[in-house]
């Protein structure tokens, strides 16, 4: 069975589910604590970066080698014009390498201020007691660390927030006159793309639950997309075509 090692609340982690879930193949998935994360991981495959895709002998480290060995599986979840699929490997690219690192860095940094909220949001598969545990470590143990590995500062910020908000002005662009990016139907392209930008709205239809009431640096992130149509777009991709899958089990 393929097995999926993953944050529950994470782009690169939440592309691929998707594209498991649109193709209908059953997959395990194993959650991690982001910062204990790391111990699970480097023994097992040498790196601290999710996800980690295993099928069969096949190990996948990197997002977009995963994207490429799931097509291997029915539906193609790329156009058979071949103009057509690298203009759809074009835009995931943009999203994975461009975007993804500057979206997560701008939500980061208004989202990290509240660490019981978000220990709570990463803890959710978790047995009480490990919750309780990670909640009560997470703002001294976990989230400088985190900061540091995103390089999470003020200054940095602003600049990933003009990039954020130059992705979604590149989507509400590129989808004025039509609903999806490439070829006239659902496909790589937006996957990738509303993934990569499903951090701006919290569609509902995110595999996974958010803790109510949002904290203000979860309102005030949201808040600065709300009107965009850009934003728009992806909250209308997921509601269209994201199912919401099951809450995943803990590693």
């Amino acid at each position: 069975m393929i097995e999926l090692w993953q944050f529950n609340f994470s782009m690169y982690p939440e592309i691929v589910r998707w594209a498991l879930d649109h193709k209908g193949l059953e997959y395990r998935t194993r959650v991690l604590l982001p910062g204990p994360h790391v111990l699970q991981l480097m023994p097992r495959f040498g790196q601290k970066t999710v996800p980690v895709l295993r099928d069969g002998a096949r190990l996948l480290r990197q997002t977009g080698e995963m994207l490429d060995h799931l097509e291997a599986y029915a539906p193609s979840l790329l156009p058979t014009d071949a103009a057509q699929r690298e203009a759809a490997w074009a835009w995931a690219r943009r999203a994975l390498e461009q975007w993804g690192p500057s979206v997560r860095l701008a939500g980061f940094h208004d989202l990290l201020p509240h660490a019981a909220y978000m220990a709570r949001l990463w803890s959710q598969p978790f047995p009480p007691l490990a919750r309780a545990a990670y909640v009560a470590g997470f703002p001294l143990l976990v989230r400088p660390v985190m900061r540091l590995d995103m390089g999470i500062t003020d200054e940095r910020a602003e600049a990933a927030r003009a990039v954020t908000a130059a992705a979604l002005d590149a989507v509400a662009e590129a989808t004025r006159r039509q609903d999806y990016l490439v070829g006239g139907r659902f496909g790589l392209a937006d996957l990738a793309v509303a993934a990569v930008l499903a951090l701006t709205v919290l569609p509902e239809e995110y595999p996974l639950s958010l803790p109510q009431p949002h904290p203000r640096g979860v309102r005030r992130w949201l808040g600065r997309w709300r009107g965009h149509p850009g934003a728009a777009w992806v909250r209308r991709v997921y509601a269209v075509h994201r199912r919401r899958a099951a809450m995943p089990v803990a590693a």
